[in-house]
């Protein structure tokens, strides 16, 4: 799926702004590992505030929005089938890592 198609898809199926916001997100970083059918872990506070480097410095400013509102847009991105989502079970001490990739049409 090249970047139009990929568009087209989020565009046609989005319905809040929360959602479209979350999907971008997710679409920028995954595609920045070398396409669209990757997936990444990502965790809420790195939607909600950015990506760190190792220095512990954010790459960005993540979605922008509060923390309901990711939720929101999360929730409405997995029943709309626009992302799929896994548990990563490496993850330790109690914390729920999540690996978010876009679902293939």
């Amino acid at each position: 799926m090249d970047c139009r198609d990929a568009l087209l898809v989020i565009l046609s199926h989005t319905t809040s702004y929360a959602e479209l916001r979350v999907v971008l997100y997710i679409l920028c970083h995954v595609s920045g590992q070398g396409g669209y059918d990757g997936i990444m872990r990502l965790t809420l506070d790195e939607l909600l505030h950015g990506r760190k480097r190792g220095d512990r410095t954010r790459i960005d400013n993540g979605t922008g929005l509060s923390k309901p509102a990711v939720l929101a847009g999360l929730r409405a991105a997995i029943e709309h089938g626009l992302i799929a989502v896994w548990s990563d079970p490496s993850a330790g001490g109690g914390r729920i890592k999540k690996l978010y990739g876009l679902r293939r049409s």
